[in-house]
């Protein structure tokens, strides 16, 4: 048994499989060991069920929701299915980079607080130029 805590990546879609299926292989080839990747599928959408299913990884949970409910809708209803003792948000355009999990854990770990959110800096990639969001982090006096 995996002494590392499961962690469950959690991923609404709808009609974009390609994406999708980019998405959940970046949550599956985390550095952390111990993954499972909650995907909901937003109503009825074959295309994404379909490309879904085709990769085999018993760490992806699949769940279709029977008519859309919205990304918030989506989000709780794999929250609901996740097993995992902590829940990453993971949307079907974005990737992560192999160790974020890992990387995230280990902040949160040394958290003064019972439950803390922990968030991280994001490049936005346009055809332009990479763009890293937030600039910097909060100083120790700014909330």
């Amino acid at each position: 048994m995996n002494s590392e805590p499961l962690v469950s990546a959690v991923i609404p879609t709808y009609n974009r499989p390609s994406l999708v299926v980019r998405a959940v292989k970046t949550a599956l080839g985390q550095t952390h060991p111990n993954m499972e990747v909650v995907v909901v599928v937003d109503g009825p959408d074959d295309s994404t069920s379909k490309a879904l299913g085709a990769i085999a990884d018993s760490r992806i949970q699949m769940i279709t929701l029977p008519q859309r409910q919205g990304g918030s809708g989506a989000r709780n209803a794999g929250v609901q299915a996740a097993k995992g003792e902590w829940i990453a948000f993971l949307d079907d355009d974005d990737e992560w980079l192999p160790s974020k999990i890992e990387c995230q854990l280990k902040i949160a770990r040394c958290s003064r607080y019972r439950i803390p959110v922990v968030s991280s800096q994001i490049i936005a990639r346009t055809p332009r130029r990479d763009y890293v969001w937030p600039t910097r982090f909060p100083q120790p006096h700014e909330h």
